[in-house]
């Protein structure tokens, strides 16, 4: 009996060291895989922005989230435009201020705010002529949609100082039009030097 006795306490003694052996290398394990993480993955850049960032002075773009795929759409193709909008608005104003005083002072008699008038109604032809070149559609983790939309202006940045002229000069009279010709000229050098500005600063 004193052997059987001695032996099922080896046997114990045994157990519970394989045990506490095991444990303490379960334990080790976590800390270890930490240290052999795979190395860290650059993610890809989102398309329609670098898009965007190629060509910013005829393209725009925009992003929405919505639970709905269609509203998600719609609010990014709205925040494209928009942004293009205020940057023909910015260019306006500047060769305005620069080359455009004659143009100006003719163009309304009864304010100054006819000039932002004017502006706003510009940009907001020009941006009619503008199509979705490129779409990027995420789902989240709770089931909404992030959708972003890259526009582009449907020309290069000539002709769009172009249709930004002719829009400008459709909002004065034929006899002040003709008498503002050289000032027109000169507002379009200067809307396409706005432009090729707004490329260097990206």
């Amino acid at each position: 009996m004193k052997n059987l006795g001695k032996i099922l306490v080896s046997v114990s003694i045994v157990v519970l060291l394989c045990s506490c052996g095991g444990s303490k290398k379960a334990s080790v394990q976590p800390q270890q895989s930490q240290w052999n993480v795979a190395p860290e993955m650059k993610l890809a850049d989102n398309e329609c922005i670098e898009l965007q960032h190629q060509k910013p002075d005829i393209r725009a773009y925009g992003e929405g989230v919505s639970t709905r795929e269609s509203r998600a759409m719609a609010f990014a193709e709205t925040q494209a435009r928009a942004q293009f909008r205020r940057s023909i608005e910015s260019a306006v104003k500047t060769a305005q201020s620069e080359d455009g005083v004659r143009y100006e002072n003719n163009a309304g008699a009864d304010n100054a705010g006819m000039s932002n008038d004017m502006t706003i109604n510009i940009a907001e032809g020009v941006v009619k002529n503008m199509v979705i070149i490129k779409t990027e559609r995420f789902m989240r983790p709770d089931g909404s949609y992030h959708v972003y939309v890259c526009l582009e202006y449907k020309g290069d940045r000539k002709s769009l100082a172009d249709e930004i002229t002719q829009r400008a000069k459709q909002q004065v009279s034929d006899d002040e039009r003709l008498k503002m010709q050289y000032d027109f000229n000169k507002f379009r050098e200067r809307v396409e030097e706005e432009l090729a500005k707004q490329k260097a600063q990206q």
